[in-house]
This record gives structure tokens, sequence and C-alpha cells, in this order.
């Protein structure tokens, strides 16, 4: 009997402490501001919260002071429809939350400054909070899942997440008083989709270092945008790029390094733009759609020429003050439509010559009142066979019909270059003087990068003098009756 009492003994001490430490910590939400306050008395040893910490609408939580001894949150913050909190002080100690946070509808929530210690998280979502207007430095974040901040009225600037170089999902940014987006500065990488909308930012310049987008990059309804100029680094967006009413942007110079687009591109209702500089260096749009469409505007598609590819159709439509499509001469691949509509200043369809002509699925040239220059030798072959469907009318006198259009087609010439003789056109660039020399006789004309027609001095058969052009980017257009068009980009210093 006396060896059994203190195997007892140690049975409850077992016991007990199995049950102490089930009591560390709470096992269900907080409901009450008392549970809040109290929290330290009950759990003087809980530093690691082992559930997620829900503030929900009808509780009367209205500080979060009594958890200041947490240091990580082994669940989710969910603050969402609270009425009374003005802060979050009490979660200054919190360095670690497993899953997301989100601080969504509360009423009366004025900062989140007390999770500025916060080094590592999943999900970041701060929405719809009508009274917020500062976000803290994340400086010790490094990596993301998401991050999401819109909605917050009187949040006008978002500096918090500096140290941030990779987002493995998504950033949506937005919110009707944001100004300014400075925060993402070593940001490299975002696995998903990049949004920035429905806000007054004038100038976007804070995403200088990042490389690659996996999913989307769309600029939606920003009301004051006029530039974007912070994405120098950016080569490559494999989902959709996407400008859609933004009625004051005019510049892309950020994106100038941009070479491929994986998925759509839509430019539609951005009334400022007056062309497409910026995009000097892309060369692929493996997306179904190149879309330019009501582009008040628009006058030439400057800054698409080095396109080469798209992977479906060419839509370009009321764009009321385009004049030109000479930007477009290195697109040789499509496969899909070319749709050429209610462009009521465009002429030509110059530009267009390079495109395989067995590629394009259907043709359609409508209401471009002023478009008379239709013969171009793809489109004559094109409209050679009966079996290519199509749809022209309503433009002017010879690009009125497919007989129109044939009528002034030489379907005996070509746009290879092997049939114009030893052509060589020299220096490129150009300073004073261009040679163009080839075994026939030609004629020229010099586009500007606008597609307006530019004059220069023929000095001698191979000779010209462009003097008096202005410094920039230039098209050549090398034309023989016999032979067609072949079309050259010159630079002038």
């Amino acid at each position: 009997m006396k060896n059994r009492i203190p195997l007892l003994l140690i049975g409850l001490s077992l016991f007990s402490n199995i049950s102490l430490s089930a009591q560390n910590c709470p096992t269900e939400w907080f409901k009450t501001q008392d549970d809040i306050d109290n929290f330290a008395i009950s759990y003087p040893t809980c530093k690691k919260l082992t559930i997620s910490l829900v503030i929900r609408e009808g509780s009367n939580i209205q500080n979060l002071n009594g958890l200041s001894q947490l240091t990580s949150i082994n669940g989710a913050i969910s603050i969402i429809d609270n009425k009374l909190l003005q802060n979050l002080q009490g979660l200054e100690n919190v360095t670690s939350v497993s899953e997301s946070i989100a601080i969504w509808r509360n009423e009366n929530l004025k900062n989140i400054n007390a999770l500025a210690n916060l080094e590592k998280c999943v999900d970041v979502s701060i929405s719809n909070n009508p009274k917020l207007s500062e976000i803290p430095s994340f400086s010790n974040v490094k990596k993301a899942g998401s991050i999401s901040v819109g909605g917050n009225a009187l949040l006008s600037s978002i500096n918090s997440f500096n140290q941030v170089d990779t987002i493995y999902q998504s950033l949506y940014l937005g919110g009707e008083g944001l100004t300014e987006i400075e925060g993402f500065k070593n940001l490299r990488y975002i696995y998903e989709n990049l949004h920035i909308g429905s806000n007054k930012i004038k100038v976007i310049n804070g995403f200088n270092n990042l490389i690659e987008i996996g999913g989307d990059l769309k600029f939606r309804s920003n009301e004051k945008l006029e530039k974007i100029d912070g994405f120098l680094k950016l080569v490559r967006i494999e989902g959709e790029l996407y400008f859609r009413v933004n009625p004051l942007l005019h510049s892309f110079n950020g994106l100038s390094n941009l070479k491929f687009i994986g998925d759509i591109v839509r430019f539609y209702k951005n009334d400022m733009l007056t062309d497409l500089a910026g995009f000097k260096s892309l060369e692929v749009i493996e997306g179904e759609v190149l879309f330019i469409w009501n582009n008040d505007n628009l006058q030439s598609l400057y800054g698409l020429s080095s396109l080469k590819k798209i992977n479906g159709d060419l839509l370009i439509g009321h764009n009321p003050k385009l004049n030109s499509l000479i930007n477009l001469l290195e697109l040789d691949s499509i496969n899909g439509e070319i749709i050429i509509e209610n462009n009521e200043a465009l002429t030509s369809l110059q530009g267009l010559n390079n495109i395989n002509p067995n590629n394009i699925k259907r043709l359609t040239i409508f209401r471009c009142k002023e478009l008379s220059e239709c013969s171009i030798q793809n489109i004559c072959q094109y409209l050679n066979s009966d079996f290519n469907t199509h749809d022209i009318s309503q433009n002017k006198i010879n690009c009125n019909s497919k007989e129109e259009i044939k009528s002034n087609c030489n379907l005996s010439s070509t746009n290879d270059k092997s049939f114009f003789p030893k052509l060589s056109v020299y220096p490129n660039p150009v300073y004073d003087h261009l040679s163009i020399e080839t075994e026939i006789d030609f004629e020229i004309k010099i586009y500007n990068s606008s597609g307006g027609l530019v004059s220069c001095n023929r000095l001698n058969k191979n000779l010209f003098s462009l003097k008096n052009i202005p410094p920039g980017l230039y098209f050549l257009s090398i034309y023989n009756s016999s032979n067609g068009y072949i079309f050259k980009k010159i630079i002038k210093k």
C-alpha cells in the first residue's frame, strides 16, 4: 500500500499538468470586452494564441489592450464590422500570424499601427474602414500571400510594404482617398495579379524593381491618373494588360522595357491618350486580342513599333482621331480577325503591310469615312480568295467594298525585299543624308511616328537630305509600281 501512494500522486500530478496545459490558452473566440480584459489573468502564460483572433459585429469590444502578452497567433486575425475599436493597441508584440489578416468595415478604426512589428503573415486585407488614415510600415515582412488595400476613404498613401520582395498571390490597391503608392520599392515578383483602381493617384512610380507579373496588370477607373512611371524593370506579364476608363491617362513611360504579354491587351476609354508611347520594347502579345477602342484623342499607335506577334485578333475601333497605323509595320503574325471600324480620321491601312494574309481569319473595314488607301499587298491577297470572309463598307472611295479594293491591287507585286535587287539603306541612324541604293527605280515617302508625311529633298537618284527633319523615329516607304512597297524604320539623330 505504501508503494502505491507515490504512484497515485505521480498520476495525479501528470493529470494536473495535462489539464493546466489545456488551459494555457483560450479555445474559443473572444466575445466581450471582459474576455479581453481578463485574458492575462485567466491565461497568464499564453503568448502564442492557438486559435484565430476574431472580433466581429455585435461584440462590445472597444480595445485590445489586454492582449499585450501575445507574440504570435496560430490562425487568422479577423476584425470585421466592429463599431467601437479605434486602434489595435494590445497587438504590438505580435510578430507572427499563420493565416490571413482581415480588417474590414470597422466604423471608428483610425489606425492599425500596433501591427508594425509583424514579421510573418500570409494574406493582408484592409478595406472599407472609413476613418482609417494610416497603415504602419511592415518593415519586417519580406514575403506575403496576397495584399489588398481598398475603400479606406481617409487613407491617402500606402508606404507600408517596402521590404516585401515577393507576393505569391495578388496585390489589389485602391480607395477614393488614395493619392500615392510608394510602398513597394523592393517588390520583384507578383505570382498572380496586380490591380490598381478607383483612386485619385496622379502618378504611379512605386514599382521600380518589379520584374515579372504572373497574372494580370489592370488599371481601371483611376479618375486622376496621368502617368505610369514606376515599372522600369518589368519585362513580362503572363496575364492581361488592361487600361479601362482612366480619363486623364496619357503616359506609359514606366512600361518601356515590357517585352511580353501572355493574354489580352485592352486600351478602352482612356480619353487623354494621344499615342501608346512607352511600349517601345513590346514584341509579343500571346493573348487572343489586342483591343484598342473608344479612346477619344488617340492619334497614332506610336509605341507599338516593335510589336511582331498577336496570337489572336487585332481590334481597333471608335478612335475618332486615329489617323495612322504605320507603327504596326513590324507586326507580321496574327491568329484571328482584323477589325478596323469607326476610326473617322484614318486615311490608310499602311502599317498592316507585313501581316501574313494566311493567318487572317476575317477582315472588317467599316465606317472609316476618310479611309481611301486599302489596296496594300497582303489585304489584296486575302481578298483574292473567295473563301475568305469580310465586311467592308461605308468608307471613302477605293475602300468601300471588296471590289473597289481589288480594282487597285497589283497582285503581281510583292512585299518581299528580294524583289528590290541589292536594296541598301544607310546610314541608320542617320544625321543629314540618307542613301537608298537598289537596281530599280523607286519612289519614297517618309512618315513620322504619328503617321504624318514629312518632306525631304531628293539630291539625286539615291541620295536624300534629311537635314530639316527633327530627330526621332521615322518609317521609310520605298515603292515600285511592279514590286510594291518595302518599309524601313530609320532613326534620325
